[in-house]
């Protein structure tokens, strides 16, 4: 699982860079839900998805408030 994990991160045939790391994540919450009901199920024993190191999503860009007297010049310059 660490493999795939890490595979999708880097560079492959058709993509000049690894995937997302939201994309990885996601793609990896799929497996990882079938794993736990397999072991659930009792057809495997452990997750073998368990605990496997996921890349870091950057954080969202925090939003700047204008002050007013910002809002007013750019209001002044609007048509």
């Amino acid at each position: 699982m660490q493999q795939w994990v890490k595979a999708m991160s880097q560079p492959a045939r058709g993509r000049k860079t690894g995937l997302a790391p939201s994309t990885i994540r996601t793609r990896y919450n799929y497996v990882h839900m079938a794993m736990r009901a397999a072991v659930v199920d009792r057809i495997i024993r452990t997750d073998p998805s368990a605990g496997v190191p996921l890349p870091r999503t950057g954080r969202a860009s925090s939003m700047t408030i204008p002050v007013v007297e910002g809002v007013g010049r750019a209001l002044s310059a609007a048509p």
